[in-house]
């Protein structure tokens, strides 16, 4: 009767509540410089959250790639000379998230003690000394990935 219909309410509720709330720890937001950076390469947060995780075209890539290095920079992730801090980016108080965009909705036991530090110590490793901020970011946000799923 009426509590049947009462409980199951409470139920859909908690359920759209889990939902909304889950999606809402993943929404991505540009700090100020990332969103200057973003205006300057015409980009929204949407639209970088969209590149971090479902790539982006070969045209879109040389765009892309300066919109990542202006962020580096801001972050102090690339040194003077364009190279990457690796250490910066170890240290840094940010979010993984922002770096990666890689969204950890679904906190599951993780495979290694600090997912974020040990897929930026894979990543630098196995890099040129040349390489581009991009490609590393790609890297640290695949490792991460499987480090906390």
């Amino acid at each position: 009767g009426q509590l049947d219909i009462m409980k199951s309410s409470v139920g859909i509720i908690c359920l759209l509540a889990t939902i909304l709330g889950a999606h809402g720890i993943c929404r991505f937001q540009l700090d100020e410089p990332s969103q200057k950076c973003a205006e300057q390469h015409g980009y929204t947060s949407q639209q970088v959250f969209s590149h971090y995780n479902e790539g982006y075209s070969s045209e879109e890539a040389p765009k892309h790639n300066l919109f990542v290095e202006c962020c580096w920079t801001a972050w102090g992730f690339l040194n003077s000379d364009q190279s990457i801090n690796y250490e910066a980016i170890r240290s840094t108080k940010r979010h993984p998230f922002d770096v990666t965009g890689v969204c950890d909705d679904a906190p599951s036991e993780p495979k290694t003690p600090n997912p974020f530090v040990d897929a930026v110590n894979k990543c630098e490793s196995g890099a040129p000394s040349h390489v581009r901020a991009e490609t590393i970011r790609f890297c640290i946000a695949k490792h991460y990935r499987e480090n906390i799923h």
